[in-house]
């Protein structure tokens, strides 16, 4: 009993120290990993629910609006519209 939770206690080292090492290696590219994420499922916000649902509760929780701005949307939505999740208006002027 005590072997196994032995074995058990070191795998779970293992990996959050192979997890620790690997955040370390990738903290650089973090921000584009995030972004590449975030913008596919931007993509999909009309097709799926799961995508709907996570931009509703990111953006609500955090106020914010798209990945970089309410402009993000204009790919998604293309009567000048946003989700009501976004509390912004889009700028009338499209050289903004």
């Amino acid at each position: 009993m005590v072997l196994t939770f032995s074995v058990f206690l070191i795998v779970i080292f293992l990996l959050e120290f192979g997890i620790g090492i690997a955040g370390y290696v990738k903290h650089g590219q973090l921000e584009e990993i995030l972004e590449k994420g975030f913008n596919s499922t931007l993509h999909n916000y009309d097709k799926s629910i799961d995508s709907q649902h996570a931009w509703r509760l990111i953006q609500s929780e955090l106020s914010c609006c798209g990945v970089q701005g309410p402009r993000d949307w204009e790919q998604v939505f293309h009567n000048n519209t946003l989700p009501n999740s976004c509390c912004v208006q889009m700028p009338a002027n499209t050289n903004e």
